[in-house]
């Protein structure tokens, strides 16, 4: 299993790409955004703003190779779900109701898990589906989160 460390400034960008890939595939990114090239430009635009706006304590980890990535945010943080700039109404409402039953805080919080494999994309508002299983595993597996 590869070792996770703290992402730097620099590599912001590549770990976009990464993510938009990793979810370029997932069944909401679809649904919210059909066009691809409307979905991959919304979540490059989704995730640069993410990584830029941190809250304090939130920490972005990857693998030495950039294959994976893993997104925490600090206990207080807020969790709620947010749609990707120019997604349709119905994204709204859909994350109205996820918002509405979000556990509550104080606890550290997974919010996005990414790998390099297609579709291996990960966010902690909605459960993988069963499914999923085998895709999902290798972004948790190359992300090595013994102990966490």
């Amino acid at each position: 299993m590869p070792a996770v460390r703290l992402m730097t400034p620099e590599e912001a960008p590549a770990v976009v790409a990464l993510l938009v890939d990793a979810f370029d595939r997932e069944h909401f990114s679809r649904w919210a955004h059909p066009d691809v090239h409307a979905r991959r430009a919304a979540m490059g635009a989704r995730f640069t703003h993410t990584l830029a706006t941190l809250s304090t304590g939130a920490t972005t980890e990857v693998t030495p190779d950039l294959d994976a990535s893993a997104l925490w945010l600090s206990p207080g943080s807020d969790v709620s779900a947010q749609a990707s700039p120019g997604a349709p109404d119905r994204v709204f409402k859909a994350l109205e109701s996820v918002n509405a039953a979000a556990p509550n805080q104080p606890f550290g919080y997974l919010s996005y898990l990414g790998a390099r494999t297609p579709g291996a994309g990960w966010f902690s508002s909605a459960p993988p589906p069963a499914a999923d299983h085998r895709r999902r595993s290798a972004a948790v597996g190359a992300l090595d989160r013994v102990g966490r």
